[in-house]
């Protein structure tokens, strides 16, 4: 039996198949990662997982997509009938329906620290979700905030982050602004661009504007390290917006204490420890709260999720089968 787990997102999708390479072990010793293009299903849609699912096939030689297990964590997919139109497509492949199963990317999260915690994803969106176990018994409470999606760009993530660093820099060339701010040059640089008026079209015309709006983080990080007063002011404003995620999901559970994961591709920035990292452990409204902060998937030295998934995949296997 082979496994697979999935996790997906607007900036890249991530997949690893495991299986035993001695029938007689239930030591899983194969591990092949492969990194695909970002597939997050509100902006992605249905032909997007359909592409996904084809090239997981091609890339892994699925001959028998019977013999898989599957949990894929899709971005964009929290709602049931978003994972039910997914659970289809893989099942249409050749997949067996109760050997997939559909999760959204936080769940996948969750099910990694074993639903007991809070999960922070800050990458090129934001969500922050925590489960709390009820005692006696195999269930838990659930809370969250944020998480709606691109469209409501107050969203402390990589794409909120470059928006509002094109509207302040567009502030200043139109004149309305008078800050100076090393910022402005340092997109139109990276766009190829001499006016803020040239990125118009190449805005509109993009089949993927998120992802690209999104990769000016990295240069905002920059010029925050280098003292630029608006890039420090746009992370500052980010630090707010999580602390409040993580305050509002901690209360709404009722912990006494507990872990708080941060994960995404924001934390990874070489800037990120001293900018965003650390004024968010250390920021105000957390300090009365009994937390403890962890990176998940963000170090070499950190978990794994999706690994800790496909653990978790062959216990439930061998439960089921023993």
């Amino acid at each position: 039996m082979k496994f697979i787990a999935i996790d997906t997102g607007s900036s890249k999708t991530r997949v690893l198949m495991a299986e035993k390479k001695n029938k007689k072990s239930n030591v899983l010793n194969i591990y092949i990662e492969i990194i695909l293009d970002p597939c997050n299903y509100k902006i992605h849609g249905i032909s997007g997982v359909k592409k996904l699912i084809d090239e997981i096939i091609s890339k892994y030689r699925i001959r028998k997509p019977d013999n898989y297990y599957i949990v894929a964590g899709f971005s964009g997919a929290a709602e049931k009938e978003s994972k039910i139109k997914i659970s289809k497509l893989f099942k249409s492949k050749g997949f067996i329906d109760k050997r997939v199963k559909i999760i959204s990317d936080i769940e996948l999260l969750l099910e990694s620290i074993s639903n007991d915690g809070i999960v922070l994803i800050a990458g090129t969106g934001c969500i922050c979700s925590g489960r709390k176990p009820i005692k006696n018994s195999d269930k838990y409470s659930e809370a969250s905030a944020g998480g709606y999606g691109y469209k409501f760009n107050s969203e402390p993530g990589g794409y909120s982050l470059g928006l509002k660093a094109i509207y302040k820099s567009v502030e200043i060339e139109d004149g309305i602004s008078k800050t100076k701010s090393i910022l402005p040059q340092e997109i139109k640089t990276h766009f190829k661009v001499e006016r803020f008026r040239d990125l118009i079209p190449v805005i509109y015309e993009s089949k993927d504007y998120q992802k690209e709006i999104a990769e000016l983080s990295p240069i905002i990080f920059q010029c925050a390290y280098n003292k630029d007063l608006i890039s420090l002011s746009l992370l500052k404003e980010h630090v707010e917006t999580l602390a409040s995620y993580i305050e509002a999901v901690y209360k709404k559970l009722g912990f006494d204490k507990t872990t708080v994961y941060l994960h995404g591709g924001l934390l990874k920035d070489r800037f990120a420890k001293e900018l965003l990292i650390y004024p968010l452990i250390n920021h105000k409204s957390l300090q009365t709260l009994k937390l403890n902060f962890k990176t998940l998937g963000v170090k070499k030295s950190d978990k794994d999720p999706i690994l800790e998934i496909i653990k978790n995949l062959q216990q439930i296997n061998l439960a089921r089968t023993s």
